[in-house]
This record gives C-alpha cells, sequence and structure tokens, in this order.
C-alpha cells in the first residue's frame, strides 16, 4: 500500500492506496490543533503493516489501527512542526525530527518519550561539529540492520550519525548534504543522500568511513536539479525527484543510465515511496495528483 498527503476542508487527512491497482483503499481523517497544516511523514510498523504512524506540521503524532480506521495512541510536541519519524529495526521504539531541532525517541507501544537528544543553543554552549543540528532537520533514519544507530540530516548542512545508547552529540559527522525533504536512505552500509542544489546534488557516502563514494548524474537542465526526495531501490538502481525537473527519475548507480522518468505534472515531486525493490512506486508532490505505477 502507498500513502499521500492531502487536505480536506482544511483539515489534514491521510489517503492509503493499493500500488497494484491505484485504488483508494483507505482515508485517516483526524481534527487538528493548527487546521491546515499538512500531514508530513506517514510510517508502517516494520513487524506490523497493520499499524501506522501519522505526524504532522501541526506538531501532533497520531498511531492507527488499518482494520478499524482508529486511531489507538496520539501526542503533541508543543511549539514543534514534525517534518519526519523512522521507526527503529524491532519497531520498539520510533523517532521525530523537525522545527525545534530536537531528536525524540518513544515507546511506540506506550507513546511514553525514551529519550530527547537536545539541539545545542550556541549562546550558552561551545557549538562542535557532532553538536545536535544547527537548523531544521527534514530526514531521520535507523539503520536497517542495527538497532541503535540512525542518521539525520537538514538545513545545516551535514548529515549526523547517532547511537541511541550514547548519551550526549552525534558519533560521527558528515559535511555537505542540504537536505530539504525525505532524501535520506540507508542500506548495505551505504547512505544515500538528495540536496537541494542545483549540480550534484545524488550522493552515495560510505556510513562507517563517512568518505564520497559516488555523485550519481541526475539529468537536469537550466532548471537545475533541486532533489526533495531519494531512495535505494534493487539493482543498483536509487529512485530520485524534486523541484528542478519537476520529476522523479530511477537511475542506475554503475552508469549513470535513466531506466524511467515519472512527470511531475509541472510541479515540484516532493515525496516518494517504494517498494518490492522498485518495482511498486509512488510518486507525489504539489500537483494534485499521485502518481503509481511499476517499474518492469
Amino acid at each position: 500500500m502507498c500513502c499521500k498527503r492531502q487536505h480536506d476542508d482544511k483539515v489534514p487527512f491521510s489517503q492509503l492506496y493499493n500500488p497494484e491497482n491505484g485504488e483508494m483503499n483507505l482515508a485517516l481523517k483526524k481534527g487538528s490543533s493548527r487546521r491546515g497544516l499538512a500531514v508530513m511523514s506517514l510510517c508502517y510498523h516494520p513487524l506490523d503493516n497493520g499499524i501506522i504512524l501519522e505526524a504532522g506540521a501541526d506538531g501532533n503524532i497520531g498511531c492507527w489501527q488499518l482494520e478499524t480506521s482508529m486511531c489507538t495512541h496520539s501526542l503533541q510536541e508543543d511549539k514543534n512542526e514534525i517534518n519526519a519519524m523512522d521507526f527503529n529495526l524491532d519497531g520498539t521504539v520510533f523517532a521525530t525530527v523537525g522545527k525545534d531541532r530536537h531528536i525524540r525517541m518513544y515507546d511506540s507501544k506506550t507513546f511514553e518519550l525514551l529519550q530527547t537528544l537536545e539541539a545545542p543553543n550556541p549562546l550558552i554552549e561551545d557549538v562542535q561539529p557532532t553538536s545536535g543540528h544547527s537548523r531544521r532537520i527534514y530526514a531521520i533514519k535507523f539503520h536497517p540492520t542495527d538497532n541503535y544507530m540512525f542518521i539525520t540530516a537538514g538545513w545545516d548542512n551535514s548529515l549526523k550519525i547517532w547511537d541511541r545508547r550514547t548519551k550526549g552529540g552525534a558519533k560521527r559527522v558528515i559535511g555537505g548534504p542540504h537536505v530539504c525533504g525525505p532524501a535520506l536512505d540507508i542500506k548495505d552500509n551505504k547512505v544515500l543522500t538528495g540536496s537541494w542544489v542545483a549540480k550534484d546534488s545524488l550522493k552515495l557516502w560510505h556510513f562507517q568511513e563517512r568518505t564520497l563514494l559516488q555523485t550519481i548524474p541526475f539529468p537536469a537542465g537550466k532548471g537545475g536539479e533541486f532533489l526533495y526526495c531519494a531512495q535505494f531501490c534493487d539493482n543498483d538502481v536509487v529512485l530520485a525527484g524534486g523541484s528542478g525537473t519537476n520529476s522523479a527519475q530511477f537511475i542506475q548507480m554503475k552508469n549513470g543510465n535513466v531506466l524511467g522518468t515519472v512527470d511531475g505534472g509541472g510541479k515540484a515531486v516532493q515525496t516518494l515511496d517504494a517498494i518490492r525493490g522498485g518495482r511498486l512506486w509512488a510518486v507525489g508532490g504539489l500537483g494534485p495528483q499521485i502518481t503509481v505505477g511499476k517499474l518492469e
């Protein structure tokens, strides 16, 4: 199933679609303390696809049981706009990031706040590269084979590698990526980043050594690249999209060949997702439609 964010009469709600036929299966609708603000992140539980988390720019987080369409848990992060969240490997913990630059860890069953990795305050402390983020965080991703390691990225041109067992700052830092959306992924100890910059926006990094492995060419014209989202697929392929070309493209990393392009209808592509190694995918953004398809 694939997800879309949308508004109805200024009340945010989420729609779930079947990627096999493009039909909407379910709409999850709730009130909002700050009406009209978007749902920014949707995340399935890694061990139970009948549970989905939803977080929004109003700072609200909800846990939905898809079988009953009921919101079983909810909480509010006051004075925060949540931009992204993710589950850890076994689904016992989820983390959120956003405007206030803090990283919060929650128990996924009880919604109890377990830990807050606080953003640095340059007015009262000596800020180091391994300190928290200095500007908004737009992406977070737990390691796919490690229950404790995760990465974050945002507006401050840095990717930070964390271990939630360790108090204090990040374990390692990679400088460069200017991430403005879900343009962060991990696979086989490689990190994929998509930056909102005119050129050389799509990069592959070594997770442990923090070295740049490859700049993946993203074909763009005079409008530049300006990526908002990126994700690994199978068979040495990545899927990335943004506002420079108003499209998403399937690109083969080893040779830069474009295997397919998804047109955003003249509007920026801001989000994408793929399952079965990229064989089923969904792309959405500022346009009124979500495009669902197959990569043969």
